[in-house]
């Protein structure tokens, strides 16, 4: 489970997410209406996967594709896929990544938010499991069955 500064950190997270999504980066380079109207202070914009790693808004992660089957029988795994020109598949995997990089941001958000509810969900049954041992220890434990 989340401690609660991780939940708060997430909680966090999620909302620079969104905001940065839906519009907040026109506002960091002076644009809030999204007009394309020069603007003399900002000379240099970029966003994306794998663009610039001197601007990295998350520490560099390494993502791989795996695919491998297993044989009833056999404790080993063989590899379904192979791809020959990785150089090529991870040029083109960026660039899809960043023609759809508003809607994974937005659903890498959402799905934080699903984990911080589930923890937010056991803090409240704690909550309440607590506050059902104290209703019973200040009524003296009159209903307690041994």
């Amino acid at each position: 489970m989340m401690t609660v500064d991780d939940m708060m950190s997430t909680l966090k997270d999620i909302n620079r997410l969104k905001n940065f999504v839906n519009g907040g980066y026109l506002n960091a380079i002076g644009r809030p209406n999204g007009e394309d109207e020069y603007n003399p202070t900002i000379y240099k914009f970029g966003r994306g996967f794998n663009k610039d790693d001197r601007f990295n808004a998350c520490p560099t992660h390494s993502i791989r594709y795996n695919s491998w089957k297993g044989i009833y029988g056999n404790s080993g795994c063989s590899s379904i896929l192979s791809i020959g020109n990785d150089t090529l598949f991870w040029r083109c995997f960026d660039q899809y990544l960043n023609q759809h990089q508003d809607e994974i941001l937005n659903a890498v958000a959402d799905l934080m938010q699903i984990e911080l509810q589930k923890n937010i969900d056991v803090l409240k049954d704690e909550r309440q499991r607590i506050s059902n041992t104290i209703d019973l220890l200040t009524k003296g434990g009159q209903d307690v069955t041994e």
